[in-house]
């Protein structure tokens, strides 16, 4: 898997060749790789450029979530035992992953495809879901339940970003 800080094609945008990023590409810190299908420029004489890979299906749930996001929630939902203090960490952690999604394109001067906030709060939601407390003990979900809606996240997310991109 490869991080935003590797040269790509699909990145190179200040080094003359003409490239330029996706919008998913600049929108998060793991950046979605989406296969563009576009011809690639050429250097140095005629050697083409690597292909980009684009991310495989599981590999674009687990960039949805900000890592900002991922790097508050864990430690801030372990500081409350009351229900009221989980919630607020859950609520500030759906808005963080938009407000962090936004934010990044916008650094980036690059518009988000309309439905990536959505998805990107589905996959927080589902992630803060199965990985603490947040489905157990405040919302009442069995361990299994909690369980299945993320293995749903994680088979229809990515299916959804595929249909719509």
């Amino acid at each position: 898997m490869r991080t935003r800080n590797e040269a790509t094609p699909s990145n190179r945008a200040g080094d003359g060749t003409g490239g330029t990023p996706s919008c998913l590409e600049v929108a998060v810190a793991r950046s979605i790789v989406y296969d563009t299908n576009q011809t690639r420029p050429r250097v140095r004489g005629n050697a083409p450029l690597p292909e980009a890979a684009a991310d495989q299906y599981a590999d674009k749930l687990v960039k949805y979530v900000p890592a900002e996001v991922l790097a508050f929630y864990l430690p801030a939902f372990a500081l409350f035992e009351a229900d009221a203090g989980r919630w607020a960490v859950a609520i500030l952690g759906a808005l963080g992953t938009v407000l962090w999604t936004l934010v990044a394109a916008k650094r980036n001067k690059t518009p988000l495809p309309w439905f990536y906030p959505t998805l990107a709060l589905l996959a927080y939601a589902a992630w803060a879901i199965g990985v603490s407390a947040l489905g157990t003990d405040v919302l009442g979900f069995s361990k299994e339940v909690a369980t299945l809606i993320v293995l749903v996240a994680i088979l229809a997310i990515p299916a959804v970003d595929e249909l719509l991109s």
